[in-house]
């Protein structure tokens, strides 16, 4: 039976703070080292001087980054920039974009979620973690001892009862948090803290299967620092909750974009094109703009890719996907072994590029963007540009039943969750 109860959450205070987009920012793991001094720069309060602070010359095992951290956290909250809400709440969380020229709204809310471990089969991951980031995430949990951002979360709920709870509460109320962030995205939060609304979501989400899609190493941290203090703490300590946003797998608003690969790596284009060819049809593409359309055209296929290296764009089509049966782990499911991100890895990646699981954090980056990629490569920082179309919200679900993992950065869940709206403190 899963569990999510509300909260008092640690919140920006209005009185001292006019305009909150200047104290927020996105999460941790998509904050490039360029916008982490934009942020911090931004506003002395910006949440990024707590969730992914600056490392320094002189820091030492007293002091460092996860120090400071908790400095500033608890001097926010002495000096009132951050207060702690009056009473235990939902919060209705609103986002409203618009993705190639379509309006969406996606709603969902943020809560407490009990811990439990994956192997209960109610929370389910879809995605493998590494070991660095939860190293970083801890040390950052276990000075700050607060969850600074919610794990984004999906459930089943093809009735729609707990959207239709949302929906019905926030349509009466304004929202206390109304804000435009970067890309043009409406950020607007509500306090739900009447009895009867909590409880009503409480009851309607205990027989839910949870699906983890942003915030994999922010979980696991969380199970991680659970057991460190397991002899210390009582089953209602606040070290056995998660602060974690939940929305309907069915919500039209959600969005999976494409991760793409940049490839770091001694080999040339033109020595690898023989190899290429034994797997891929090869089609040249002349710009940026026509592999894009072509990638489009085919985004339904998962055996379409996009390369540019040496100034070069070209469609990769694989000859025979038979080949994946022989290529990927027998032991991994038939559905995860043909995702578009497993074929690149397993045939591309492993194959022609002989990049092994060991070196992938080291030799591989990521971006969403294929303008991005293309700057990147003629810059000299990467070689290759791989392009993807984006997963399907239906292979997430399908995958996660199946007890898969698929590689990291398969799913892009757009837009974010912001960072700063919410926070949760343990004491």
């Amino acid at each position: 039976m899963i569990e999510v109860k509300p909260f008092k959450g640690i919140l920006y205070n209005s009185e001292k703070i006019s305009n909150f987009s200047q104290v927020m920012a996105p999460p941790y793991d998509v904050i490039s080292k360029q916008d982490q001094e934009r942020y911090i720069k931004s506003h002395p309060c910006n949440i990024v001087h707590i969730d992914k602070g600056l490392d320094l010359p002189n820091d030492t095992p007293e002091y460092n980054k996860y120090t400071r951290a908790s400095n500033y956290l608890n001097n926010w909250l002495e000096e009132g920039y951050l207060t702690l809400d009056q009473r235990p709440s939902f919060y209705a969380y609103q986002e409203i974009y618009n993705i190639d020229n379509i309006p969406k709204i996606l709603t969902g809310f943020i809560g407490l979620l009990r811990l439990e471990d994956f192997s209960s089969q109610r929370i389910l991951p879809h995605e493998k973690t590494h070991h660095k980031p939860i190293e970083d995430r801890l040390n950052l949990l276990s000075h700050c001892r607060a969850h600074l951002s919610p794990v984004f979360s999906l459930y089943q709920d093809y009735h729609q009862e707990i959207p239709k709870i949302i929906n019905d509460f926030i349509e009466k109320r304004p929202p206390f948090i109304d804000l435009i962030f970067e890309d043009c995205i409406r950020h607007k939060v509500w306090k739900i803290s009447d009895q009867e609304t909590m409880e009503n979501i409480q009851k309607a989400m205990k027989d839910k299967k949870i699906f983890i899609a942003d915030g994999h190493h922010r979980y696991q941290t969380a199970l991680n620092y659970q057991r460190q203090l397991i002899n210390q703490i009582s089953p209602d300590s606040p070290e056995n909750f998660i602060m974690m946003y939940f929305t309907n797998i069915l919500n039209e608003g959600l969005t999976i974009l494409p991760t793409h690969r940049l490839i770091s790596s001694n080999l040339e284009l033109n020595s690898l094109k023989d190899k290429i060819k034994e797997y891929f049809h090869l089609e040249d593409c002349f710009s940026l703009l026509a592999l894009s359309q072509r990638l489009r055209e085919k985004e339904n296929s998962n055996y379409i890719f996009g390369l540019f290296g040496e100034d070069k764009f070209y469609l990769l089509t694989l000859k025979d996907p038979q080949l994946i049966d022989k290529l990927s782990p027998q032991d991994q499911p038939w559905a995860l072994n043909h995702l578009a991100v497993s074929v690149l890895q397993h045939i591309f990646i492993q194959n022609i590029l002989y990049i092994k699981e060991e070196e992938v954090e080291h030799k591989i980056g990521y971006t969403r963007s294929m303008e991005e990629a293309v700057k990147l490569i003629k810059e000299g920082r990467y070689q290759l540009g791989l392009f993807l179309t984006p997963t399907k919200i239906a292979e997430v679900e399908k995958i996660s039943n199946l007890g898969g993992l698929m590689p990291q950065k398969s799913t892009y869940f757009y837009p974010k969750l912001l960072t700063g709206l919410v926070m949760y403190k343990f004491n």
